[in-house]
């Protein structure tokens, strides 16, 4: 067998390669002793050698050489051993996508995710998807506290609140906005609120995640304002049917929490914030079906308008 050139030659006649073979050959210029390499990958070290000469045969070039009392790659050997691993990695991951394809199209897509969405908003954004025939089932998992989808178990989250794990995939969703509303009734039997401060002397209902405080609402040009508020809650639609209801002026993130049409704007420009939510991942599963069919559950939501419908806060 001739040594031809140093770089990978191809395949005569363009056969493939054996991806056992290739492992063994990458086990080799790890382990430097075939018999070591056999036991990486879970041959017996008759077959790892047999597979090492196939593939040399194959490529007719010499991959391995001997060296005093340990085995080396040849250029040849190192250059396909090289290769080889990004052709493993992607065998593999293409292994783990068609298994979690499979789980996705019938299995249980657990989500975690703040409080305050309407549930008919929901329910309409996720229909063609549980619904559909075979498709997945989603369990989703409300909680004001901080959430963590390898920790706590989760396919995926949702979060208004960035996680700072190197080793999570994260991605921006849409920006929704938050700001004050009242009843026009409630605002009619009270005095007018022209500045931050005559919030003071009004009934306040509050829409909070922890750990945001429940008695500071943001000011769009920055800071904060103390406030009392009558009821603060993490279910911001509780909030809308209290502004609704005329308890008060209501302080909630509106595309988030329904519709707040009818409502009357309340220092818009003055009092409010822009809030990020965000969809997170472990990083192994970001590509994942599962996660993709995810992604393609909450695209619905945005477009039912649960995220980023727009208009004045």
């Amino acid at each position: 067998m001739s040594q031809k050139r140093d770089d990978v030659p191809s395949l005569d006649g363009g056969g493939l390669l054996d991806l056992e073979a290739v492992a063994v050959l990458c086990a080799i210029g790890r382990e430097r002793s075939v018999s070591a390499a056999a036991r990486a990958c879970g041959l017996p070290r008759s077959t790892a050698w047999r597979k090492l000469r196939q593939l040399e045969s194959a490529l007719d070039c010499r991959l391995v050489e001997r060296s005093s009392r340990h085995l080396r790659l040849t250029a040849a050997g190192s250059a396909l051993a090289a290769r080889g691993r990004a052709l493993l990695r992607d065998a593999e991951e293409a292994v783990a996508e068609t298994r979690s394809a499979d789980e996705a199209l019938g299995g249980v897509i657990k989500v975690g995710m703040p409080p305050g969405p309407s549930p008919d908003l929901i329910l309409e954004a996720l229909r063609p998807l549980v619904l559909a025939e075979g498709g997945p089932s989603f369990h989703v998992f409300e909680s004001a506290g901080r959430l963590h989808p390898l920790k706590d178990d989760f396919d995926l989250i949702v979060t208004l609140n960035p996680p700072e794990d190197g080793d999570l995939f994260m991605r921006l969703l849409e920006t929704i906005r938050v700001g004050c509303r009242a009843s026009s009734a409630y605002l009619e039997a009270r005095p007018p609120i022209r500045t931050p401060e005559d919030l003071q002397h009004h009934q306040l209902l509050g829409w909070y995640i922890p750990p945001r405080s429940p008695t500071r609402w943001a000011l769009r040009g920055g800071g904060v304002i103390r406030v009392r508020p009558l009821l603060a809650i993490t279910n911001a639609e509780t909030v809308v049917r209290g502004a609704r209801q005329g308890l008060g002026v209501a302080y909630a993130p509106w595309d988030f929490a329904g519709s707040g049409d009818g409502l009357v704007h309340v220092l818009p420009d003055i009092v409010g914030e822009d809030l990020a939510v965000y969809l997170v991942a472990g990083q192994r599963s970001r590509d994942s079906a599962r996660v993709r069919v995810v992604q393609q559950a909450f695209e619905r939501l945005r477009d039912a308008q649960l995220f980023g419908a727009g208009g004045e806060g």
